[in-house]
């Protein structure tokens, strides 16, 4: 527990360094498993390189996964509504309570 503190007051700190250093847009994120092949061949490439190259450098990305923070794929939405991160991705199955949408609960 102490090591997910710290590790969440690390990252907390570090954003609010990276956006105080520079005028650029720098963004938190937070991706699913960094095992998953959803991860390796679509998340990570999109937020580190692809949005960076696109917008010639005015967006920056800070990007982990849950896993390597620590956390529940379930905390994801939780941390996300508190501001630590700016973009959270994590399975749907994961977050039914904090995002009903994703239960199919507005589907008629």
């Amino acid at each position: 527990m102490k090591k997910m503190l710290l590790g969440l007051t690390m990252t907390a700190l570090a954003a609010g360094l990276t956006q105080q250093a520079s005028a650029e847009t720098s963004l938190n994120v937070v991706g699913t498993w960094s095992a998953v092949s959803l991860h390796k061949n679509f998340e990570k490439p999109f937020w580190t390189e692809t949005l960076p190259k696109a917008s010639d450098g005015q967006i920056q990305v800070q990007m982990t996964t849950f896993d390597q923070m620590g956390i529940e794929g379930s905390d994801v939405f939780t941390y996300l509504k508190n501001g630590l991160f700016n973009v959270g991705m994590t399975f749907s199955d994961y977050v039914g309570g904090e995002a009903p949408a994703l239960e199919g609960s507005t589907c008629r």
